[in-house]
């Protein structure tokens, strides 16, 4: 067995409603971040979820090493009592991103898909919002993998 580090980056970005002067902030305070694992036997697809509540169920081929966490971020300076949209896209139309290893990209072993978070949310009354955000992580199936830390970057749209 290997051990591998599995996170996420996720990217932000805002759309604002014309007319709205005032810079709305989004504070990263903890990355999505599936953990290290380790994998008893590759010879099929195996899921990971951690979940916007910070549940975390896998398959029993998936050997939990040091358990992941769900992402919490932090919006101010938003308007006070404001509905807010959240949406997570990908490259990928079917909503896939597929994790690169480090150091060797080409070593591809894992996709990302099923986000899990509340898309629409109400700021309180300084504005701010605390969000979370989880997912769901598939090993490839085909065989060994290397012993590297995995990553990808997905974005995270806040529209309001």
């Amino acid at each position: 067995m290997c051990m591998l580090r599995i996170y996420s980056i996720l990217v932000f970005f805002l759309y604002i409603p014309f007319g709205v002067a005032k810079a709305a902030t989004i504070t990263e305070e903890i990355p999505l971040d599936f953990g290290v694992i380790a994998i008893v036997d590759n010879n099929a697809v195996y899921t990971l979820r951690v979940s916007q509540t910070g549940a975390i169920t896998h398959d029993p081929e998936i050997v939990i090493i040091s358990p992941g966490v769900r992402a919490r971020y932090f919006l101010s300076s938003f308007p006070a009592n404001t509905t807010i949209n959240i949406s997570i896209t990908t490259p990928d139309p079917d909503g896939w991103t597929e994790l690169v290893g480090f150091p060797n990209p080409s070593s591809s072993q894992f996709q990302v898909k099923n986000f899990d978070t509340i898309p629409i949310l109400n700021t309180d009354s300084n504005g701010e919002k605390t969000i979370y955000i989880g997912a769901t992580l598939y090993t490839s199936g085909t065989g060994n993998y290397i012993d590297a830390q995995f990553f990808t970057f997905m974005d995270v749209i806040v529209n309001y």
